[in-house]
Protein backbone atom coordinates (compact mmCIF):
# COMPACT_ATOMS: atom_id res chain seq x y z
CA UNK A 1 0.00 0.00 0.00
CA UNK A 2 3.10 2.55 -0.70
CA UNK A 3 1.63 3.67 -3.67
CA UNK A 4 -1.33 5.53 -2.12
CA UNK A 5 -0.74 9.26 -1.46
CA UNK A 6 -2.19 10.32 1.22
CA UNK A 7 -4.54 13.55 1.49
CA UNK A 8 -3.37 17.12 1.25
CA UNK A 9 -2.93 18.34 5.06
CA UNK A 10 -6.29 20.07 6.13
CA UNK A 11 -8.49 17.61 4.19
CA UNK A 12 -12.00 16.70 5.44
CA UNK A 13 -12.22 12.77 5.02
CA UNK A 14 -15.48 11.62 5.17
CA UNK A 15 -16.26 8.31 5.33
CA UNK A 16 -19.92 6.82 4.40
CA UNK A 17 -19.70 3.63 5.52
CA UNK A 18 -21.87 1.94 3.79
CA UNK A 19 -23.65 0.20 6.36
CA UNK A 20 -21.76 -3.12 7.81
CA UNK A 21 -18.60 -2.92 5.41
CA UNK A 22 -16.07 -2.43 8.54
CA UNK A 23 -17.55 1.17 9.45
CA UNK A 24 -17.43 0.30 13.56
CA UNK A 25 -13.85 -0.43 13.32
CA UNK A 26 -13.21 2.36 11.23
CA UNK A 27 -14.67 4.22 13.95
CA UNK A 28 -13.85 3.00 17.21
CA UNK A 29 -9.83 2.84 16.05
CA UNK A 30 -9.92 6.65 15.38
CA UNK A 31 -12.04 7.53 18.94
CA UNK A 32 -9.29 4.94 20.62
CA UNK A 33 -6.37 6.65 18.84
CA UNK A 34 -7.39 10.31 19.02
CA UNK A 35 -4.60 11.43 21.15
CA UNK A 36 -1.92 9.59 19.12
CA UNK A 37 -3.66 11.37 15.85
CA UNK A 38 -3.63 14.64 17.32
CA UNK A 39 0.68 14.52 17.60
CA UNK A 40 0.69 13.95 13.86
CA UNK A 41 -2.02 16.33 12.63
CA UNK A 42 -5.08 14.52 12.57
CA UNK A 43 -8.35 15.41 14.74
CA UNK A 44 -11.17 13.33 14.89
CA UNK A 45 -14.32 15.54 15.82
CA UNK A 46 -17.25 14.62 18.45
CA UNK A 47 -17.49 13.42 21.67
CA UNK A 48 -18.49 9.71 20.91
CA UNK A 49 -17.55 6.85 18.57
CA UNK A 50 -19.84 7.54 16.01
CA UNK A 51 -21.69 10.73 15.42
CA UNK A 52 -25.08 8.55 14.44
CA UNK A 53 -27.86 11.32 15.29
CA UNK A 54 -26.00 13.72 13.81
CA UNK A 55 -25.26 12.25 10.71
CA UNK A 56 -28.77 11.27 10.73
CA UNK A 57 -29.79 15.04 10.59
CA UNK A 58 -27.03 15.80 8.22
CA UNK A 59 -28.03 12.97 5.79
CA UNK A 60 -32.31 12.71 5.76
CA UNK A 61 -33.50 15.13 8.71
CA UNK A 62 -34.41 12.00 10.68
CA UNK A 63 -33.89 12.02 14.34
CA UNK A 64 -33.33 8.83 16.64
CA UNK A 65 -36.38 8.17 18.53
CA UNK A 66 -35.14 8.19 22.60
CA UNK A 67 -31.93 9.83 22.16
CA UNK A 68 -30.88 12.91 24.10
CA UNK A 69 -30.72 16.34 22.40
CA UNK A 70 -31.45 17.81 19.30
CA UNK A 71 -30.26 15.89 16.32
CA UNK A 72 -29.58 18.97 14.33
CA UNK A 73 -27.69 20.18 17.72
CA UNK A 74 -25.30 17.18 17.11
CA UNK A 75 -24.74 18.20 13.85
CA UNK A 76 -23.85 21.64 13.98
CA UNK A 77 -21.83 21.24 17.08
CA UNK A 78 -19.62 18.23 14.98
CA UNK A 79 -19.35 21.17 12.24
CA UNK A 80 -18.09 23.77 14.55
CA UNK A 81 -15.37 21.15 15.83
CA UNK A 82 -14.48 20.02 12.50
CA UNK A 83 -14.06 24.09 11.66
CA UNK A 84 -11.87 24.54 14.66
CA UNK A 85 -9.60 21.91 13.87
CA UNK A 86 -8.01 24.39 10.89
CA UNK A 87 -5.31 23.28 9.51
CA UNK A 88 -5.17 20.06 10.52
CA UNK A 89 -6.65 16.79 8.72
CA UNK A 90 -10.24 15.93 10.06
CA UNK A 91 -11.92 12.91 9.67
CA UNK A 92 -15.67 11.86 9.93
CA UNK A 93 -17.31 8.59 10.05
CA UNK A 94 -20.59 7.65 10.04
CA UNK A 95 -22.60 4.95 7.52
CA UNK A 96 -25.46 7.30 7.75
CA UNK A 97 -24.37 9.52 5.04
CA UNK A 98 -24.71 6.85 2.25
CA UNK A 99 -28.37 7.68 2.88
CA UNK A 100 -28.47 11.16 1.81
CA UNK A 101 -30.06 11.94 -1.54
CA UNK A 102 -28.33 14.65 -3.84
CA UNK A 103 -29.48 17.73 -2.35
CA UNK A 104 -28.61 16.71 1.06
CA UNK A 105 -25.14 15.48 0.15
CA UNK A 106 -24.39 18.68 -1.36
CA UNK A 107 -25.26 20.38 1.82
CA UNK A 108 -22.89 18.41 3.92
CA UNK A 109 -20.04 18.51 1.20
CA UNK A 110 -20.53 22.55 1.29
CA UNK A 111 -20.62 23.07 4.67
CA UNK A 112 -17.54 20.73 5.72
CA UNK A 113 -15.48 21.96 3.56
CA UNK A 114 -15.92 22.21 0.12
CA UNK A 115 -12.95 21.21 -2.45
CA UNK A 116 -11.12 19.82 1.40
CA UNK A 117 -13.39 16.93 1.07
CA UNK A 118 -12.46 13.85 0.18
CA UNK A 119 -15.21 10.87 0.37
CA UNK A 120 -13.69 7.16 1.34
CA UNK A 121 -16.33 4.42 0.31
CA UNK A 122 -15.77 1.13 2.28
CA UNK A 123 -16.66 -1.73 0.47
CA UNK A 124 -17.56 -5.54 1.38
CA UNK A 125 -19.34 -8.63 -0.51
CA UNK A 126 -22.91 -8.57 -0.92
CA UNK A 127 -23.69 -11.63 -0.17
CA UNK A 128 -21.48 -11.34 3.58
CA UNK A 129 -23.74 -7.91 4.31
CA UNK A 130 -27.30 -9.27 3.65
CA UNK A 131 -27.83 -11.64 6.90
CA UNK A 132 -26.37 -9.03 8.77
CA UNK A 133 -28.57 -5.96 7.40
CA UNK A 134 -31.59 -8.20 7.79
CA UNK A 135 -30.62 -8.45 11.36
CA UNK A 136 -30.46 -4.51 12.09
CA UNK A 137 -33.61 -4.30 10.56
CA UNK A 138 -34.82 -6.41 13.07
CA UNK A 139 -33.43 -4.68 15.54
CA UNK A 140 -36.10 -1.75 14.52
CA UNK A 141 -39.13 -3.33 14.98
CA UNK A 142 -38.85 -5.36 11.67
CA UNK A 143 -41.69 -8.63 11.50
CA UNK A 144 -40.62 -10.28 7.80
CA UNK A 145 -38.78 -13.51 7.91
CA UNK A 146 -35.40 -13.89 6.43
CA UNK A 147 -36.25 -15.80 3.64
CA UNK A 148 -39.34 -13.34 2.32
CA UNK A 149 -36.89 -10.58 3.22
CA UNK A 150 -34.25 -12.16 0.64
CA UNK A 151 -37.31 -12.71 -2.37
CA UNK A 152 -38.36 -8.76 -1.70
CA UNK A 153 -34.92 -7.51 -1.88
CA UNK A 154 -33.12 -9.87 -4.73
CA UNK A 155 -36.51 -10.68 -6.78
CA UNK A 156 -38.29 -7.76 -6.19
CA UNK A 157 -36.58 -5.31 -5.28
CA UNK A 158 -37.78 -3.09 -8.58
CA UNK A 159 -41.89 -2.89 -6.59
CA UNK A 160 -41.41 -3.44 -2.95
CA UNK A 161 -42.06 -1.28 -0.17
CA UNK A 162 -40.28 -3.68 2.52
CA UNK A 163 -37.00 -1.84 3.67
CA UNK A 164 -36.61 0.78 1.10
CA UNK A 165 -33.18 2.21 2.60
CA UNK A 166 -31.24 -1.75 1.87
CA UNK A 167 -30.74 -0.57 -2.09
CA UNK A 168 -30.73 3.26 -1.13
CA UNK A 169 -27.17 1.70 0.63
CA UNK A 170 -26.30 -0.89 -1.18
CA UNK A 171 -26.93 -0.11 -4.61
CA UNK A 172 -22.99 0.97 -4.55
CA UNK A 173 -22.66 1.55 -7.69
CA UNK A 174 -24.91 4.33 -7.25
CA UNK A 175 -24.03 5.37 -4.15
CA UNK A 176 -20.41 6.16 -5.98
CA UNK A 177 -22.00 7.65 -9.18
CA UNK A 178 -24.07 10.01 -6.46
CA UNK A 179 -20.91 11.19 -4.47
CA UNK A 180 -18.53 11.60 -7.46
CA UNK A 181 -20.80 13.50 -8.96
CA UNK A 182 -20.74 16.36 -6.43
CA UNK A 183 -17.19 15.61 -4.96
CA UNK A 184 -15.54 14.91 -8.37
CA UNK A 185 -14.19 11.00 -9.47
CA UNK A 186 -10.51 12.51 -7.75
CA UNK A 187 -12.07 13.36 -4.63
CA UNK A 188 -13.54 9.93 -4.13
CA UNK A 189 -12.17 6.61 -2.72
CA UNK A 190 -13.55 3.00 -2.95
CA UNK A 191 -11.60 0.75 -0.89
CA UNK A 192 -12.94 -3.13 -1.53
CA UNK A 193 -11.92 -4.62 1.66
CA UNK A 194 -10.14 -7.64 1.54
CA UNK A 195 -11.60 -10.09 4.08
CA UNK A 196 -8.07 -12.67 4.19
CA UNK A 197 -6.64 -9.60 5.26
CA UNK A 198 -7.95 -7.86 8.38
CA UNK A 199 -5.71 -5.02 8.92
CA UNK A 200 -5.95 -4.00 5.42
CA UNK A 201 -8.83 -1.70 6.19
CA UNK A 202 -7.15 0.24 8.71
CA UNK A 203 -3.76 0.30 6.86
CA UNK A 204 -5.47 1.76 3.98
CA UNK A 205 -6.84 4.96 6.26
CA UNK A 206 -3.08 5.09 8.09
CA UNK A 207 -1.96 6.12 4.38
CA UNK A 208 -4.82 8.26 3.44
CA UNK A 209 -4.26 10.59 6.27
CA UNK A 210 -1.17 10.39 6.41
CA UNK A 211 -0.22 8.95 9.70
CA UNK A 212 2.59 6.39 10.79
CA UNK A 213 1.58 2.32 10.62
CA UNK A 214 0.11 1.53 13.71
CA UNK A 215 -1.24 4.71 15.34
CA UNK A 216 -4.97 2.95 14.48
CA UNK A 217 -5.56 -0.05 16.88
CA UNK A 218 -7.99 -2.34 15.41
CA UNK A 219 -11.00 -2.50 18.55
CA UNK A 220 -12.52 -5.32 19.82
CA UNK A 221 -15.60 -5.98 19.09
CA UNK A 222 -16.81 -8.82 20.48
CA UNK A 223 -20.56 -7.43 21.32
CA UNK A 224 -20.69 -6.27 17.77
CA UNK A 225 -21.23 -9.94 15.96
CA UNK A 226 -24.02 -11.21 14.76
CA UNK A 227 -27.15 -12.58 16.37
CA UNK A 228 -27.63 -16.66 16.27
CA UNK A 229 -30.54 -17.63 14.64
CA UNK A 230 -32.44 -18.74 17.70
CA UNK A 231 -31.33 -14.98 19.02
CA UNK A 232 -32.56 -13.57 15.51
CA UNK A 233 -36.00 -15.25 15.81
CA UNK A 234 -36.74 -14.62 19.42
CA UNK A 235 -36.13 -11.01 18.58
CA UNK A 236 -38.64 -11.69 15.56
CA UNK A 237 -41.14 -13.06 17.45
CA UNK A 238 -40.98 -10.36 20.20
CA UNK A 239 -41.63 -7.38 17.54
CA UNK A 240 -44.84 -9.25 16.43
CA UNK A 241 -46.14 -9.32 19.77
CA UNK A 242 -44.68 -5.99 20.48
CA UNK A 243 -46.45 -4.13 17.39
CA UNK A 244 -49.58 -5.68 17.81
CA UNK A 245 -49.96 -4.66 20.89
CA UNK A 246 -49.23 -1.09 19.48
CA UNK A 247 -46.17 -0.02 21.52
CA UNK A 248 -44.52 3.04 20.80
CA UNK A 249 -40.99 2.73 18.37
CA UNK A 250 -39.80 5.22 20.78
CA UNK A 251 -39.84 2.84 23.74
CA UNK A 252 -38.74 -0.13 21.63
CA UNK A 253 -35.41 1.74 20.59
CA UNK A 254 -34.47 2.61 24.70
CA UNK A 255 -35.56 -0.28 25.94
CA UNK A 256 -34.98 -2.96 23.31
CA UNK A 257 -32.78 -1.81 20.47
CA UNK A 258 -30.52 -0.30 22.93
CA UNK A 259 -31.45 -2.12 25.83
CA UNK A 260 -32.61 -6.27 25.67
CA UNK A 261 -30.53 -6.26 22.55
CA UNK A 262 -27.27 -5.55 23.64
CA UNK A 263 -27.25 -6.82 26.28
CA UNK A 264 -28.13 -10.10 24.71
CA UNK A 265 -24.93 -9.53 22.12
CA UNK A 266 -22.87 -9.46 25.33
CA UNK A 267 -23.16 -13.08 25.90
CA UNK A 268 -21.21 -15.90 24.48
CA UNK A 269 -23.69 -18.56 22.64
CA UNK A 270 -23.15 -21.71 22.98
CA UNK A 271 -21.46 -23.46 19.46
CA UNK A 272 -24.32 -25.59 19.18
CA UNK A 273 -26.51 -22.34 18.19
CA UNK A 274 -27.40 -22.35 14.87
CA UNK A 275 -26.14 -20.07 12.63
CA UNK A 276 -28.66 -17.90 10.23
CA UNK A 277 -28.35 -19.68 6.75
CA UNK A 278 -28.47 -17.81 3.70
CA UNK A 279 -30.18 -19.80 1.16
CA UNK A 280 -28.03 -20.86 -2.62
CA UNK A 281 -30.51 -19.01 -4.63
CA UNK A 282 -29.77 -15.72 -2.78
CA UNK A 283 -25.85 -16.24 -2.66
CA UNK A 284 -25.64 -16.74 -6.36
CA UNK A 285 -28.07 -13.42 -7.04
CA UNK A 286 -26.44 -11.62 -4.67
CA UNK A 287 -23.05 -12.32 -6.75
CA UNK A 288 -24.28 -11.37 -10.29
CA UNK A 289 -25.82 -8.14 -8.91
CA UNK A 290 -22.17 -7.73 -7.09
CA UNK A 291 -20.36 -8.35 -10.28
CA UNK A 292 -22.66 -5.57 -12.12
CA UNK A 293 -22.12 -3.18 -9.53
CA UNK A 294 -18.22 -3.65 -9.72
CA UNK A 295 -18.44 -2.81 -13.43
CA UNK A 296 -20.04 0.44 -12.75
CA UNK A 297 -17.87 1.67 -9.93
CA UNK A 298 -14.93 0.77 -12.10
CA UNK A 299 -16.40 2.87 -14.97
CA UNK A 300 -16.80 5.73 -12.88
CA UNK A 301 -12.74 6.29 -12.91
CA UNK A 302 -12.88 6.82 -9.24
CA UNK A 303 -9.73 5.48 -7.22
CA UNK A 304 -9.67 2.50 -5.95
CA UNK A 305 -7.77 0.32 -3.16
CA UNK A 306 -8.22 -3.24 -3.43
CA UNK A 307 -9.43 -5.67 -6.28
CA UNK A 308 -13.12 -4.96 -6.91
CA UNK A 309 -13.61 -8.38 -8.06
CA UNK A 310 -13.26 -9.88 -4.80
CA UNK A 311 -17.33 -8.45 -4.02
CA UNK A 312 -19.03 -10.30 -6.18
CA UNK A 313 -16.63 -13.66 -5.23
CA UNK A 314 -19.04 -15.29 -2.21
CA UNK A 315 -15.15 -16.50 -1.17
CA UNK A 316 -14.94 -18.78 1.94
CA UNK A 317 -18.67 -18.31 2.93
CA UNK A 318 -19.94 -21.17 4.77
CA UNK A 319 -23.00 -20.03 6.53
CA UNK A 320 -24.87 -20.92 2.71
CA UNK A 321 -27.96 -23.12 3.41
CA UNK A 322 -31.77 -22.85 4.46
CA UNK A 323 -32.88 -23.20 8.29
CA UNK A 324 -35.41 -25.66 7.90
CA UNK A 325 -36.88 -25.92 11.66
CA UNK A 326 -37.96 -23.57 13.56
CA UNK A 327 -35.45 -22.99 16.47
CA UNK A 328 -35.95 -23.42 20.11
CA UNK A 329 -35.37 -20.55 22.26
CA UNK A 330 -33.08 -21.62 24.83
CA UNK A 331 -33.94 -20.57 28.59
CA UNK A 332 -30.88 -18.70 29.24
CA UNK A 333 -31.70 -16.63 26.11
CA UNK A 334 -35.02 -15.74 27.28
CA UNK A 335 -34.21 -14.63 30.64
CA UNK A 336 -31.04 -12.65 29.18
CA UNK A 337 -33.28 -10.71 26.83
CA UNK A 338 -35.88 -10.23 29.88
CA UNK A 339 -32.89 -8.72 32.11
CA UNK A 340 -32.02 -6.49 29.45
CA UNK A 341 -34.95 -4.79 29.19
CA UNK A 342 -35.61 -5.20 33.18
CA UNK A 343 -31.64 -3.35 33.28
CA UNK A 344 -32.87 -0.59 30.50
CA UNK A 345 -35.85 0.09 32.62
CA UNK A 346 -34.03 0.16 35.95
CA UNK A 347 -31.72 2.84 34.48
CA UNK A 348 -34.14 5.48 33.40
CA UNK A 349 -33.39 8.51 35.91
CA UNK A 350 -35.84 9.36 38.15
CA UNK A 351 -36.85 13.31 36.12
CA UNK A 352 -38.53 14.14 33.30
CA UNK A 353 -36.40 13.78 30.22
CA UNK A 354 -35.41 16.37 27.81
CA UNK A 355 -38.46 17.75 25.77
CA UNK A 356 -36.14 17.91 22.48
CA UNK A 357 -36.21 14.36 22.26
CA UNK A 358 -39.18 11.76 21.78
CA UNK A 359 -40.26 9.88 25.08
CA UNK A 360 -42.15 6.26 25.04
CA UNK A 361 -45.88 5.93 26.86
CA UNK A 362 -43.48 3.51 29.21
CA UNK A 363 -40.45 5.19 29.84
CA UNK A 364 -42.79 8.17 31.04
CA UNK A 365 -44.78 5.95 33.43
CA UNK A 366 -41.48 4.34 34.69
CA UNK A 367 -40.08 8.23 34.94
CA UNK A 368 -43.72 9.50 36.99
CA UNK A 369 -43.44 6.66 39.20
CA UNK A 370 -39.52 6.54 40.08
CA UNK A 371 -39.61 10.49 40.95
CA UNK A 372 -39.52 11.53 44.44
CA UNK A 373 -42.55 13.17 45.79
CA UNK A 374 -42.66 16.18 47.60
CA UNK A 375 -43.27 15.38 51.35
CA UNK A 376 -46.69 16.66 52.44
CA UNK A 377 -46.92 19.67 54.49
CA UNK A 378 -47.32 19.87 57.77
CA UNK A 379 -50.59 22.20 59.02
CA UNK A 380 -49.16 25.40 61.25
Amino acid sequence: MSDLEPLPAGARLLHIGPHKTGTTTVQHAFYASRDALGRQGVHYPGPTKHPMIAAMAASTGARLASRADTASGRWSSLLEEVRAAGPETAVVSSEFFCEADEEHLRDIVHVLGGERVHVVVTLRPLVRILASQWQQFMQNRLVISYPDWLDAMLRHRDDTDVTPAFWRRHRHDDLVRRWAGVVGRENLTVVAVDQDDPGMLLRTFECLVGVEPGTLAAPNLAANRSLTYPEVEMVRAFNVAYRARGFSEADYTRLVRFGAVRHMLARTPPSSEERLLTPRWAVDEACSIAAEMARGIADTGVRVVGDLGTLSDPGRETAIGENLVAPEIPVDLAACFAAGVVEALASLPAKPARKSRAVGPIEAAVRRRAAPHDPPSRAS
